[in-house]
């Protein structure tokens, strides 16, 4: 007896605010929302036009996927009028309690892990890693969002204070080919 609908607003929700915009934003929002009890915003842009268009009167939450671009005390009062915010780690919830984001709480997402997982120094074998070796890790997709760029420019200042450190990348996206193509 649930119905659920997935929103792309990435065609009507743009990333300048302000009146006129917000204003525009809510009457689409509250016409799209307007069969269901609640709305799930994924994201801080949607958070954003989510407590413009409901406030605190209506049912709506937000899953924080990454970290805020901005802890500004505007997108913590609109943030806080939620009545959930669904963090996916502790990583991405610090930041928005040491703002004020008051009721951000860590979910895990509900996807189970394997069964045959491998212990560290197994998972080594296959890179040639020595189990001495530092190693970061991403995992996502390769969007600007998610900083794997940055990553990469910041891993060249580790480097230069050492050279044995791993870099280890996965995942698939519009930054791929670039991020394939970066050469040190």
């Amino acid at each position: 007896g649930v119905q659920a609908t997935v929103e792309d607003a990435t065609s009507w929700i743009p990333n300048e605010t302000g009146p006129r915009v917000d204003r525009e934003v809510s009457i689409h929002l509250k016409r799209v929302a307007e069969d269901y009890d609640v709305v799930h915003a994924f994201g801080y842009r949607t958070a954003w036009a989510c407590a413009e268009a409901f406030g605190s009167q209506e049912a709506w939450l937000f899953s924080a996927i990454d970290f805020p671009k901005t802890t500004h005390a505007q997108l913590v009062e609109r943030l806080n009028k939620a009545q959930r915010a669904f963090c996916v780690s502790e990583a991405v919830r610090i930041p928005l309690a040491a703002a004020g984001v008051e009721l951000a709480r860590v979910y895990r997402p509900g996807a189970r892990p394997p069964i045959d997982l491998v212990d560290r120094d197994t998972a080594r074998v296959p890179f040639d890693i020595p189990e001495t070796a530092q190693v970061v890790a991403g995992l996502g997709r390769m969007v600007p969002e998610r900083g794997f760029m940055k990553l990469m420019l910041a891993m060249e200042e580790v480097w230069r204070a050492d050279p044995e450190v791993y870099l280890l990348l996965a995942g698939t996206g519009p930054e791929e080919e670039a991020i394939r193509a970066h050469r040190w």
